[in-house]
């Protein structure tokens, strides 16, 4: 007999397989699992709503002082006061008995004593002036009265020089024999004028003549006597070949032959002048010298 086989030890003793952590068997399991972790989280997340959000919330409005409303003075009505009820009395009223009038006396009215009506008056004070301050007196500025002569070289006011550009003055008063003369001492190089002028506020309405001797020693050149207002507005007179006179000479011009732009003021003169310019159209010569007026009179 030939050894038999060995019979197989079947499932009885074969190892058991191992399930897994979460064995569906079934169809139902699944969506029974995915509803109960929906629950689980619905519920947990609730749960962290009412400690993290609700209950801090509700510990602040209860440590909360609570707000008394105050009713507004002007919104309360006082309670209407009860009047009170009259009751008529059933008496009869009594009747009124009409006193007889006394006749009134007759009033004489003494005559009242005149007042002698003392008139108060009333004492200004003067205010201290302040020590820094000096109050000056209002003095209204008297009119210029015309002037019946007027003698430039005996006025205080100085005389003021000015020059074009490369010409030269030297202007001042001198005596001359005892007199009082005004000396110009010029020199041209390219400049076409030079001028000595004083300045005045004088009324010439009444002056009629310009008058005063004169002599110098310079070249031939042409002299000019200028009178302005106090609107600027100027008024002149050209002399030609008078500052080359070699001994005293009379001039004499009328201040109605004076020329200028503009209506001239002649109760307002501010300033008078004597110019030594150059004219090329009378052949001028320029150069240098000296020229002397004395003896002048506006009358």
């Amino acid at each position: 007999m030939s050894p038999e086989e060995p019979k197989p030890l079947g499932d009885s003793f074969a190892s058991p397989k191992k399930r897994g952590f979460f064995p569906f068997r079934r169809k139902g399991d699944v969506p029974f699992f995915l509803l109960t972790l929906g629950m689980l989280a619905f519920s947990f997340s609730v749960l962290g709503y009412k400690l993290y959000w609700e209950e801090p919330r509700l510990k602040k409005q209860e440590n909360k002082p609570a707000q008394k409303t105050i009713l507004a003075a002007r919104d309360v009505k006082p309670a209407k006061k009860k009047e009170p009820v009259r009751v008529l009395s059933a008496k009869k009223p009594k009747p009124v008995v009409r006193k007889k009038e006394k006749p009134k006396p007759k009033i004489v009215q003494k005559p009242k004593k005149k007042k002698k009506s003392v008139k108060k008056v009333k004492e200004v004070k003067k205010k201290a002036a302040l020590p820094h301050k000096k109050i000056k007196p209002a003095v209204s500025k008297p009119e210029m009265t015309p002037l019946n002569i007027y003698l430039p070289l005996k006025a205080s006011a100085a005389w003021k020089s000015s020059a074009d550009e490369d010409a030269a003055l030297d202007v001042r008063k001198i005596s001359i024999q005892g007199e009082r003369a005004l000396e110009m001492a010029y020199a041209f190089s390219k400049g076409q004028w030079v001028e000595a002028s004083q300045k005045i506020k004088a009324n010439f309405e009444e002056l009629d003549w310009l008058r005063f001797s004169a002599m110098g020693d310079g070249w031939k050149n042409t002299l000019q006597f200028k009178v302005e207002d106090a609107n600027h507005v100027v008024h002149g007179i050209k002399m030609f070949n008078k500052t080359n006179r070699s001994d005293w000479g009379t001039m004499a011009v009328n201040l109605g032959q004076l020329r200028g732009k503009g209506d001239l003021d002649w109760a307002n003169i501010e300033r008078i002048y004597f110019v030594i310019s150059v004219e090329e159209d009378h052949n001028d010569q320029g150069g240098e010298g000296r020229f002397w007026i004395k003896d002048l009179v506006i009358k």
